[in-house]
């Protein structure tokens, strides 16, 4: 995606995550917490001194990418969501969802038993290999340099903390970090004018639904082209990557104008 990006005379910036790609590797789980990735993320914007972003955001990116623009959301001028999920457990988020997480009355959990399987191997699958789970949320066929390079940041059990703990933390509890966090970032959107496009794929059942909770919960969402990408899994930017890039050029360039 960068270079289409790039090409058309925008800035492409993609940050590794503390903890994934080329980036440190702490070993703690602790040193993983959600919160410590949102202040990681706008500590980065401040010392690139970024301005007018186009936010683009799929999987954790949305919690993370976003509860960073509520920090500092005067650096931002748009946001383009991509297969991401917000998940706060509440009770008003039953029936909205393909895969269901939310509490239901008297407390107890409606919830998705892929969810948890999902949740379950990422714990006990070793040697951990993330190719893996590339794999099995795209539609196309990886090569052996694409499981390389994905596999290569991770060549030893103390290197995994980052992607063993993240799973644990998806907001899957009304009370959890990152549902809180996720509840600030929709109070923020319900009151923000910022542009919204939401550019879901159609073959994730993970998070289908929450591209119509944004649109219906984000004021910048109002009169938007949000689109559906065809013919991809989870990882859309894997398996329709030069589409995703021109949707995300075409509605910067008009959220900066």
């Amino acid at each position: 995606m960068l270079p289409i990006i790039a090409a058309q005379g925008l800035r492409a910036i993609a940050p590794d995550m503390i903890g994934f790609g080329r980036s440190d590797k702490p070993c703690r789980r602790t040193d993983h917490a959600v919160g410590a990735h949102v202040a990681a993320l706008g500590e980065l914007v401040v010392h690139l001194e970024l301005s007018h972003i186009t936010l683009v955001v799929q999987d954790w990116g949305g919690p993370i990418g976003l509860a960073a623009l509520v920090t500092a959301p005067e650096r931002f001028s748009g946001v383009v969501a991509a297969n991401t999920a917000l998940h706060t457990a509440d009770p008003d988020l039953a029936g909205l969802l393909a895969w269901p997480c939310h509490q239901l009355e008297g407390g107890s959990m409606a919830i998705e038993p892929t969810l948890l399987d999902y949740q379950r191997l990422t714990q006990e699958l070793a040697p951990f290999r993330p190719s893996l789970f590339v794999q099995g949320a795209t539609t196309h066929k990886l090569s052996e340099g694409e499981y390389a390079a994905y596999d290569a940041p991770f060549p030893d059990e103390a290197s995994c903390a980052g992607p063993r703990q993240l799973p644990l933390l998806m907001g899957h509890s009304p009370r959890s970090a990152c549902a809180q966090l996720n509840r600030r970032t929709f109070e923020f959107l319900a009151h923000s004018p910022m542009p919204v496009l939401t550019a879901y794929s159609d073959g994730d059942p993970s998070t289908g639904g929450w591209d119509r909770v944004l649109q219906a919960r984000a004021a910048g969402a109002a009169g938007q082209g949000h689109c559906t990408i065809a013919d991809a899994g989870h990882f859309l930017q894997e398996d329709q990557g030069p589409n995703l890039a021109e949707k995300v050029v075409a509605f910067a360039t008009r959220s900066q104008s």
